[in-house]
């Protein structure tokens, strides 16, 4: 799993890199999924391998990965 950049926001001003990105990724054997992940204000699309990861999971993860310093949240 990992995240990116959210693929919906066509004013950004990185839009060409951000498609590229997910292109390489897609072309590694990643899937993108149609939810997003919240750290703070921020938000990324998800990218996955597994597509038996649910999205509990994939929240209790991200989680643990910030030890509890940002809201986080998986939408």
């Amino acid at each position: 799993m990992l995240t990116i950049e959210p693929m919906d926001e066509e004013d950004a001003s990185n839009r060409t890199q951000r498609l590229k990105r997910l292109a390489f990724y897609e072309n590694n054997g990643y899937q993108s999924l149609n939810h997003f992940y919240f750290e703070g204000t921020e938000r990324y699309q998800i990218l996955i391998t597994d597509r038996s990861l649910s999205l509990d999971k994939i929240e209790q993860d991200l989680a643990k990965t910030f030890l509890g310093k940002h809201g986080v949240r998986v939408d």
